[in-house]
């Protein structure tokens, strides 16, 4: 008798395993048998942390998303991401201003590896998107929502952390020359690699 509700137990446990699988931990495979896992970010709280367990407000553009956008800076590739309104004072190689949540350009934090780029000798303390180049960016993590607590007076509105590319092998030179109408043309050199503790 004991044996029989045991097995029977068993039985019920391993069938409810079956009928709610776990998927908020590991997407379904795709086509090619490869798991896609969630993304892991470090803005957010300053560590690795998983984008399932945030109550935060985050999104990421990462490289692959980065080169199917053919996007021609880093302004390009934020401003039609939710949460974001944009403003450019005039064509191509103007001022750029980001707004994440209707706050003021001065109040997101923009972050390069770590690096806090605004502009503090500007009275409104903004960074100017379109001079950044996507050429050598590897992903960009975008929070909103006041972060103050961990960042700033700066992050009001939200923080804008942007990783670059790190080499890790013998380094490589590329060269890429584009041109278009108008007389407009673009030359890109770019070094990737490491050299003992160099990257």
């Amino acid at each position: 008798m004991e044996k029989t509700k045991i097995l029977f137990l068993l039985a019920v446990f391993l069938s409810a395993i079956n009928i709610f699988p776990q998927e908020n931990i590991i997407q379904k495979t795709d086509t090619s048998g490869f798991y896609r896992l969630n993304d892991v970010v470090i803005t957010a709280t300053r560590t690795e942390s998983n984008t399932i367990e945030l109550a935060n407000s985050i999104s990421v553009i990462d490289s692959a998303e980065i080169v199917n956008k053919n996007s021609f800076n880093t302004f390009d590739a934020i401003k039609n991401e939710y949460g974001i309104s944009f403003t450019q004072q005039g064509g191509k190689g103007s001022v750029s201003n980001i707004y994440v949540r209707g706050g003021s350009p001065g109040q997101t934090l923009v972050i390069i590896d770590g690096v806090e780029v605004n502009m503090p000798n500007d009275p409104s303390n903004f960074y100017n998107f379109f001079a950044l180049p996507l050429d050598n960016t590897s992903r960009v993590e975008i929070l909103r929502g006041p972060q103050s607590t961990l960042y700033g007076s700066d992050a009001l509105a939200g923080v804008i952390n942007i990783i670059t590319l790190k080499g890790n092998a013998k380094p490589i030179f590329n060269f890429a020359f584009e041109g278009g109408s108008y007389n407009s043309y673009k030359g890109t050199l770019s070094s990737l690699g490491r050299i003992n503790d160099f990257n």
